[in-house]
């Protein structure tokens, strides 16, 4: 799942943000946060905006001075060079999104897990439901709150560590993982509902993987500053999350899914073995968010149409499909009419006649595709192919990758240096 990749990513994402604020005249550092954002920017919607302020402030905290400026400098730098490595994915995505309904079947407020799910150890294969009776577990893990408890009675017993970025690094992971368990809470829906994107979280419950990523970090404190106890301590930490959580790893059911099933699922008449002549009722009744129709369109067709074209003026006398995304037809008419192409439309289609670029329009209810043919024989195209917004969006990666090569070139003496000092 794309959380549990975001979720692997993050530490690496850490790690690098760390030694570039060490050694920011390294370009190859800054190439690395640069490649390893950008992934993590892929693996999942939006966890990088949530995480981002945070890596941000970790920055702030653990550099000071002239250094702040340097660091904060190179870390957006290379925070830019990702959004422009990953913009022929997210800039289409983000400017684009007016243009389908963005009705949710998950309203935030319904998902927010009561404090017993977070503390209680459970576990269940079911989904989110509104209120306590979800078939899935929120439990933050015991593990999780041990170390969490850990360190807040080392931190009132010693108050802070002799070493001061290992305090800060403390006082982070603390605030950060507080600040998770309260905006999992239903007390924090009028903050939620500030944020402009809010409706595309969907399930608050999935700042878990903050707690789980802020209480790894308390972890590796507390292992730390246990000193000779170290090696100890770490390895009743990794046993300890294995055995309780050995029995989450079996399966509650174990069943086969064919590919139709899911195609059935997903589109309105497609098989493994050709096209159904009825609409599948999966896909009629499927209401979830990852299937959103453009605004025009006012639902799915009960029935497939008889043909891909279609006409009552206009003779339609060969259809070819050259692909899923390009079909040819020719017509004949002697006084010409409208000519609909049975697909919904949206951004990305284009429709010629002749070899001339036809203007599209939208038609009813369905968003259905249809052009205007005079008189004569003709020959149609309709094509799937690049919006101009998208072609924009490419060449910022493309010159985004320009500039990593160019970044990797110049650190090539320092590269030599190195191997020379050694």
């Amino acid at each position: 799942m794309g959380e549990a990749l975001a979720l692997s990513l993050l530490p690496f994402v850490l790690w690098s943000a760390v030694r570039l604020i060490k050694q920011p005249e390294r370009k190859v550092l800054l190439v690395n946060l640069s490649v390893i954002i950008a992934f993590f920017i892929l693996s999942h919607n939006y966890f990088w905006i949530i995480t981002i302020p945070w890596i941000f402030l970790l920055l702030a905290i653990l550099v000071t001075g002239e250094k702040l400026k340097v660091a904060v400098r190179s870390f957006f730098l290379a925070l830019l060079v990702a959004l422009g490595l990953t913009s022929y994915w997210w800039l289409p995505a983000f400017i684009e999104q007016g243009l389908v309904s963005s009705v949710t079947p998950f309203p935030l407020i319904d998902h927010f897990p009561f404090i017993k799910q977070l503390i209680t150890p459970s576990w269940g294969y079911g989904s989110s439901v509104w209120g306590s009776g979800d078939g899935m577990s929120f439990q933050i893990g015991v593990i999780n709150w041990l170390v969490f408890l850990i360190l807040i009675g080392v931190i009132l017993l010693k108050r802070l560590f002799s070493n001061k970025q290992i305090s800060k690094l403390a006082i982070w992971s603390i605030a950060g993982f507080l600040v998770s368990l309260f905006m999992m809470n239903i007390r924090s829906y009028p903050l939620w509902k500030i944020l402009p994107f809010h409706d595309f979280i969907q399930f608050p419950w999935r700042l878990l993987f903050l707690t789980t990523f802020f209480t790894s970090i308390m972890a590796a404190i507390v292992v730390e500053i246990a000193k000779k106890q170290d090696k100890l301590l770490g390895s009743l930490i990794i046993l300890g999350s294995l055995i309780l959580t050995f029995n989450y790893f079996r399966p509650s059911e174990i069943f086969y899914k064919s590919d139709d099933e899911y195609l059935a699922r997903f589109f309105a008449n497609r098989t493994l073995k050709g096209e159904k002549e009825n609409v599948s009722s999966d896909y009629l009744q499927y209401s979830e968010d990852y299937l959103l129709l453009p605004e025009w369109v006012e639902g799915k067709p009960l029935k497939l149409p008889v043909n891909k074209f279609e006409s009552l003026e206009v003779v339609i006398q060969d259809i070819s499909e050259i692909s899923p995304t390009r079909w040819f037809a020719k017509l004949n008419s002697d006084t010409g009419g409208t000519v609909t192409f049975n697909t919904i439309y949206f951004p990305g289609w284009f429709a010629e006649i002749d070899g001339a670029k036809k203007e599209i329009n939208i038609g009813e209810p369905y968003g259905q595709m249809e052009i205007n043919v005079g008189a004569g024989n003709h020959e149609v195209l309709f094509y799937w192919a690049e919006t101009p917004l998208r072609k924009f969006a490419d060449s910022i990666s493309l010159l985004s990758l320009l500039t990593i090569g160019y970044l990797l070139w110049n650190d090539r003496p320092n590269r030599f240096q190195k191997k020379v000092n050694k």
